[in-house]
């Protein structure tokens, strides 16, 4: 199974001091990047915005994201997105939009309801991104660089797994998704 290389990473601080640092702006997040499949979420506004099999979070805290990559290490990458035209769109606009598209589904499921599909909507309303052919993130990635919409990345916990300044997102397939989903859905009981 090949990868998709992630480029010009830069390192982030996890701490109280960087909350501001994520006020009005728009990230993905890719937590447990080590794993097969990631866990995908966004950030907007200083605001988390997740679809998991325990259903949508919306509003989430950055207290507790924070705490989630810090103190359990969780492998993670930022993909800070350029600020969308604030002509078109408020901050409470955009909030709004990422809460309707994350809560559009009750949970992800094992019948291709993924964690990816919030942001999907989300990058296609904002940033006007065909996702069409989008089934995973090393798809959505190259189409926001395509667009220019991907301004920064950021590591948190990844520094041992990158290579020449780069680092290397397993490609996986659905039936890696799907799979996942259903073993998580067992575990819960």
């Amino acid at each position: 199974m090949n990868s998709y290389k992630i480029e010009n990473i830069q390192t982030l601080s996890l701490n109280k001091g960087q909350f501001d640092f994520f006020n009005d702006k728009v990230f993905l997040l890719l937590l447990h990047v080590d794993k097969i499949p990631p866990h995908l979420a966004m950030l907007v506004g200083g605001k988390g915005y997740s679809l998991t099999i325990y259903g949508p979070k919306v509003n989430w805290e950055l207290s507790d994201i924070f705490r989630l990559v810090s103190v359990k290490k969780v492998k993670s990458m930022f993909f800070e997105l350029d600020i969308p035209d604030m002509r078109n769109w408020t901050w409470k606009e955009l909030n709004e939009l990422a809460a309707e598209h994350t809560l559009a589904n009750s949970s992800v499921d094992s019948k291709k309801i993924t964690c990816l599909y919030p942001l999907k909507q989300f990058c296609s309303d904002v940033y006007s991104v065909d996702c069409k052919s989008v089934n995973f993130i090393f798809d959505l990635i190259p189409k926001l660089y395509d667009t220019g919409a991907v301004k920064n990345v950021y590591q948190a916990n990844v520094e041992l797994d990158t290579i020449e300044g780069g680092f290397y997102l397993p490609r996986y397939t659905m039936e890696d998704v799907l799979g996942h989903i259903e073993q998580q859905s067992i575990k819960m009981g």
